[in-house]
């Protein structure tokens, strides 16, 4: 077997980018779709994380900062009472409510998407079921998530990709 170069012999056309908001990133294709709780390859969780928020954020040290989250109150062992910032928005400046976040992780659980056993702690988990009973609205920005058992490091999982909301468009499709 040969190793194979593979390169430009000229200088491409410059495509004029400005007034378009790019993220540009060097990876292969991602393998799956970029929903968060459905994709479990590098290229697939790059773009997510780079496109997506959630209610917490890992910085380069590996320390968890809010993101959509106003303030998580861990309430007991095994309860979590969420607010969200007023001002989160979608990309197409759709509100953010505690419901987007509730439906989202109760979709990716009730569809067995890839990682939906990441949602195991929350009371209520069995793939295939329509709703976890450990995810209440409380309020248009605010829910409780209550777990089966106290889980290590809960809360620091809330900056995975895997619990980012989607919208209704991307949910229902």
């Amino acid at each position: 077997m040969a190793p194979a170069v593979v390169g430009c012999a000229s200088e491409p056309d410059r495509i004029d980018t400005s007034g378009l908001d790019l993220i540009t990133t060097d990876i292969s294709e991602p393998q799956r779709t970029l929903i968060p709780a459905d994709s479990n390859d590098v290229p697939g969780q790059t773009i997510i994380n780079l496109v997506y928020s959630g209610l917490m954020y890992p910085d380069e040290d590996g320390d968890a900062h809010y993101d959509m989250a106003e303030s998580i109150t861990q309430v007991d062992d095994t309860t979590y009472d969420v607010v969200i910032r007023e001002d989160a928005t979608f990309s197409d400046g759709a509100n953010v409510t505690a419901e987007d976040f509730v439906d989202t992780w109760n979709t990716a659980v009730r569809k067995s998407l890839l990682s939906a056993y990441t949602f195991e702690p929350i009371q209520g988990f069995h793939e295939g079921r329509n709703t976890m009973r450990g995810l209440t609205v409380t309020g248009k920005k605010s829910f409780r998530i209550e777990l089966s058992r106290p889980t290590a490091g809960f809360l620091e999982r809330l900056g995975y990709s895997v619990f980012s909301p989607c919208g209704l468009r991307i949910k229902t499709s």
